[in-house]
């Protein structure tokens, strides 16, 4: 018997580029971050506000990676 293509092919793939997306882009802020963290003397409130969103993009960023890697990444 042939095997038919899933329909959901396409839209799969689409979804795994949506999610290496998001992945970059909360590493981008991450990194964008650093950058300005470097610049503000620790314990201001402008080094408290990069911290707390290097952080957040990164614990997101470790979210969608454990999702991208449990439904997308099938080798």
């Amino acid at each position: 018997p042939r095997s038919t293509p899933k329909p959901s092919s396409a839209a799969s793939d689409v979804y795994k580029r949506q999610m290496m997306n998001g992945i970059l882009y909360l590493l981008t802020v991450a990194d964008q971050n650093w950058k300005a963290l470097e610049t503000n003397p620790e314990g201001t409130p402008d080094h408290l506000e990069h911290a707390e969103k290097i952080k957040w993009s990164i614990d997101v960023a470790a979210n969608y990676t454990t999702i991208y890697e449990a439904f997308c990444d099938k080798k």
